[in-house]
């Protein structure tokens, strides 16, 4: 009798110790499943936002270039008068694909960021696709986010002056699947001054271009026209303008962002929580002047390393179909495994011991 009795108390500890058990897993799933869905919704939505950009420019009678194998319209002329370096058409081509967006959003929330933290975007015209990414998933997030753009590009990126880095941003709010506050516009390039690696051998004036389009987009958007003197300056203006923010993205290679030289090479691909040894003195780059400060910094310029880093292919074609994470049977199985244990093995007890206080009536 008393063994009897030792035996179901075991039963009903062993079914509520499941029953906790499912429990737990199924939070598991649901953290799992939160954490997924917001990767995969940040790369549908910035395959949105390119759909929406291709038909504007589509709208505007843009030509597509031949190195444009996804006719995305994003992968700009290698020469233009906005063209500041060399670029390489298969990093821009890969940093189009959605699933930039999805590793963007990744490294997001590895930060610890979440709904209504402020964050900073200094952006050049280099790398569109880096760019939609970067808006996608803070959009995706709720994020704040604060940017500045610069006018100049690298091969390949934004280089057409009728549709430049100035007019997809524009575009992409319009679409109303992203949103941001513009806070300021720069020409880019050395010293921020902007014109064309080709100045005075292809184009003349080129300098004066830039500032004159960085001018009508400030009076358009109602942003800062940032022109100092010095590219100090014009980096401590985007200090003051960006203010306190939880994380700042880089987006190409402009020297007032990602500093000048050897520097600019020193930050690795993706998301750095921290850096030793920075660089000391003026003219370090936005990015410097905050990893200095302990805040973290996603860095989207290699566009190579990064797709190593963080499984994104390189240079595909046509771009991969979006497909949400398989959670497979782990979590949210074994919760429903352990809960239907639980369940059965209380239902069995009780009827054994119902049946027992029976027999001894």
């Amino acid at each position: 009798m008393k063994k009897r009795k030792v035996i179901y108390v075991m039963l009903i500890t062993l079914s509520i110790a499941l029953l906790f058990l499912s429990l737990f897993l199924f939070c598991l799933y649901k953290n799992k499943k939160s954490y997924a869905s917001l990767i995969y919704e940040a790369a549908i939505k910035m395959e949105r936002v390119e759909v929406y950009l291709k038909e504007r420019c589509i709208e505007k009678g843009m030509e597509l270039v031949d190195e444009d194998i996804n006719s995305t319209y994003l992968v700009g002329p290698d020469f233009t008068e906005l063209t500041s370096t060399p670029g390489d058409e298969r990093e821009k081509r890969s940093t189009l694909n959605p699933y930039s967006a999805a590793a963007v959003t990744s490294m997001l929330l590895d930060a610890g960021l979440k709904k209504g933290d402020t964050i900073a975007i200094g952006a050049s015209g280099s790398y569109p696709g880096f760019f939609l990414a970067a808006l996608s998933a803070a959009s995706e997030l709720d994020l704040k986010v604060k940017l500045i753009l610069s006018l100049g590009s690298s091969m390949y990126g934004a280089t057409r002056l009728q549709y430049n880095i100035f007019d997809i941003a524009r575009d992409a709010r319009e679409s109303g699947l992203i949103e941001y506050e513009l806070l300021g516009v720069s020409r880019g390039y050395k010293d921020d001054k902007g014109g064309s690696v080709l100045e005075g051998i292809l184009y003349n004036g080129t300098e004066e271009l830039s500032l004159d389009i960085c001018r009508e987009e400030a009076e358009r958007s109602g942003c800062v026209l940032i022109n100092p003197p010095t590219l100090q300056e014009s980096i401590e203006e985007r200090l003051r303008l960006f203010g306190e923010v939880k994380l700042f993205i880089n987006v190409g290679g402009a020297p007032v962002n990602i500093g000048d030289g050897t520097v600019s090479f020193s930050v690795p691909a993706g998301l750095v929580m921290e850096m030793d040894d920075v660089p000391k003195g003026e003219g370090k780059g936005v990015v410097y002047e905050y990893l200095d400060k302990g805040i973290p910094v996603i860095n989207l310029l290699d566009s190579k390393g990064f797709s190593e880093k963080y499984n994104v292919e390189f240079d595909v074609s046509p771009f991969p179909e979006i497909e949400k994470e398989p959670l497979g049977i782990s979590y949210l199985t074994m919760g429903i495994i352990s809960l239907v244990l639980s369940i059965t093995i209380i239902t069995l007890s009780s009827i054994y011991y119902v049946r027992r206080k029976r027999d001894e009536v």
